[in-house]
């Protein structure tokens, strides 16, 4: 009960935004809001021509293969 009350009393004096767009996240919107959670799709093979993930990667730690799960792009 306390923490909850210290929760939304911290809710108020500090709103949540969110982290990518920087609007108000309201309700249950959790880092994200609903439109910038709409915008992540599914990787599926051959999504990812290139493979960022890969090149950003080399060289900075061993690995075999790398992949993402899901893809944010930005409208």
């Amino acid at each position: 009960m306390r923490f909850r009350l210290l929760s939304e009393l911290l809710r108020l004096i500090y709103p949540p935004f969110c982290v990518h767009c920087d609007d108000l996240l309201v309700g249950d919107e959790r880092h994200l809001c609903t439109v910038c959670a709409s915008q992540i799709a599914w990787a599926t093979p051959g999504t990812n021509p290139g493979n960022l993930l890969e090149s950003r990667l080399a060289g900075r730690i061993p690995f075999e293969a790398a992949a993402v799960l899901m893809i944010f792009r930005q409208k």
